[in-house]
């Protein structure tokens, strides 16, 4: 006897054949999905968590402002360094000249001084004009004493006064400009080196007599070659140009190494105008050691250097879709995903910078971004004519 609790099976002459495949359907119909339930189950147990910036949506982010640093990126290589050249400031005779070929020296180290008949000539005339204009301050301060006194002994009028204090300021100035000539005189006559070096060549000795401009000698610099670079506008950094200035730092990679040399600007030149590239000079601010073969001269590779620090957009680089020479970005909306187009900037390890486009507090899809943004593309697809 069965239990009423319990279905009857049906009797033996109705259990056709196909009676038994549909339970045999059945059967596997429920274990399967006995056992995708079971599968899921531990899928949804496994599954890493979200990482801290993502919102509730799974595989979104909300952008926030993130603080950044200018990256200026050319392309340089290393040239041989510009030798200074020792010249005379003044007409004169070389009264001693202290340079050896071989000899290093440090920039603005006095090695020789001018004198001769020409050049005490032109000093004595400059120290007569200094006598002579102090002799004319003195005169002119003596009449705007007299001046004073006699206006107010009601002698002579204001106007006598004024005109008295306007030569003692005319002759003031012109004994200021006398002394600084003659201060430049004495210091013209003094050799100093240009800049810090080795001696390579001396065109002059003790004893020669020398015209303003005349070539000394000459002083190359002791640091093994120059950087220099060239930097192009680019439309996500219009502006970056500008930050170059004197004295900004960044670093030198080679090509063919994976190290960087710190490195300084040292001046810039005009822009070419065929192309608008930015040409800059840069020095290393340590020499590395000569086997590293970390800057050699004829070495090319990209200069970096660090601007000014900016607030920008950052999103995972996996967030972009190019389409149509454009970048996008998935935004929410309250209809579902749409479409933004943005402009990047730098990429920095696995996050890109959006310079424009999209705002803080958006949220971004990250996750199956380019089967998202193509979904339902055959409705968009127009057949060709």
């Amino acid at each position: 006897m069965n239990d009423s609790n319990h279905p009857v099976d049906p009797p033996l002459h109705l259990r056709t054949p196909r009676f038994n495949q549909a339970m045999y359907l059945v059967r596997c119909t429920l274990l399967a999905w006995l056992a995708f339930s079971g599968t899921t189950g531990a899928m949804a147990a496994t599954e890493p968590a979200l990482t801290p910036d993502a919102t509730a949506l799974q595989g979104c982010i909300t952008t926030q402002m993130t603080p950044q640093q200018t990256s200026i990126v050319g392309f340089g290589h290393i040239e041989a360094s510009i030798p200074g050249v020792l010249r005379a400031n003044e007409p004169g005779q070389i009264a001693y000249l202290s340079l050896t070929l071989g000899q290093v020296v440090p920039a603005g180290m006095v090695v020789g001084q001018l004198a001769g008949s020409n050049f005490k000539a032109l000093w004595q005339q400059q120290k007569a004009e200094v006598v002579q204009a102090m002799a004319n301050e003195k005169t002119a301060m003596q009449l705007v004493r007299i001046a004073q006194k006699t206006l107010k002994d009601q002698i002579s009028t204001q106007q006598t006064l004024v005109l008295a204090e306007q030569n003692l300021a005319q002759a003031q100035a012109q004994l200021r400009i006398k002394k600084a000539q003659q201060r430049a005189l004495e210091q013209g006559a003094i050799l100093r080196a240009p800049t810090g070096g080795i001696v390579t060549r001396i065109e002059q000795s003790t004893g020669s007599f020398v015209q303003t401009g005349m070539a000394i000698a000459q002083i190359t610099p002791t640091s093994q070659g120059l950087l220099r670079a060239q930097f192009f506008p680019t439309q996500s950094a219009p502006l970056a140009l500008s930050q170059i200035k004197p004295g900004l730092r960044g670093f030198f990679t080679p090509l063919d190494s994976l190290h960087k040399v710190a490195v300084r600007v040292v001046s810039i030149l005009p822009k070419d105008a065929r192309n608008g590239a930015l040409p800059v000079i840069l020095e290393p601010l340590a020499l590395p050691p000569p086997a590293s073969n970390r800057w050699q001269l004829g070495q090319t590779g990209q200069v970096y250097l660090v601007g000014a620090p900016f607030s920008a957009v950052l999103v995972p680089t996996r967030a972009l879709i190019l389409d149509q020479g454009q970048w996008w970005v998935l935004v929410k909306k309250p209809a579902g995903w749409a479409r933004q187009i943005v402009r990047i900037g730098a990429s920095t390890g696995e996050n890109t910078v959006v310079t424009s486009g999209l705002k803080a507090g958006t949220v971004v899809l990250v996750e199956q971004t380019y089967l998202e943004f193509h979904r339902n593309f055959a409705t968009r697809y127009q057949q060709p004519d």
